[in-house]
Order: structure tokens, then C-alpha cells, then sequence
């Protein structure tokens, strides 16, 4: 965590993409975490980008599913043609 127990990922996604990367002991925490199944791996379906499921900034449902998004305008681009993206997103769960 980043001074003042902030996640360093939050950080750089609220400066679109820029800011401090995460440290070597942060990102093997991270990786950890995934081995582990604490933060499960889910693909955005508009850009592709695989993200931890808790880190997502974005969720939308559609259809009983719940979409994770590593932006807003990713989201937002979803809710505009949801039939667009939703082909061959896996990693999404059920409502």
C-alpha cells in the first residue's frame, strides 16, 4: 500500500494510467493474492485488459452477469452495445 494506505493501482488509474507503478513487494502481494483465489482476474470486455475483480472502477449488469471494467468510458462504451463486447467474455459471474 502507498502512503496513507492507499492502493498505488488506484492511484494511477485516477491519473489515467500515469502515477507511480507499484513496488516489487506490492506486485508479488498481488500475484499472490491471485494464486491464492483472494482477488479473482476478470477480462474488461470493451478493451480486453485483464484486471483484479476488486480493483475494477466500473460494473455493469446485463442479462444476469455482472461486467467489470477498468474504467468509466470502458463502461460506458459497454452500456451503449452491450451485444458488441459480450461475446467470449469469460470470468464474469452470475447475479
Amino acid at each position: 500500500m502507498a502512503p496513507g494506505g492507499e492502493d498505488p493501482y488506484q492511484e494511477r488509474r485516477r491519473n489515467g494510467g500515469s502515477g507511480p507503478s507499484p513496488t516489487k513487494e506490492e506486485h508479488v502481494v498481488n500475484i499472490i493474492r491471485r494464486l491464492l483465489g483472494g482477488d479473482p482476474s476478470v477480462r474488461d470486455p470493451v478493451c480486453g485488459m485483464t484486471i483484479p475483480q476488486g480493483r475494477a472502477l466500473a460494473t455493469a449488469a446485463y442479462q444476469g452477469s455482472t461486467y467489470y471494467f477498468c474504467s468509466r468510458s470502458c463502461k460506458e462504451q459497454f452500456e451503449k452495445e452491450p451485444e458488441r463486447y459480450i461475446s467470449g467474455v469469460e470470468g464474469q459471474r452470475k447475479e
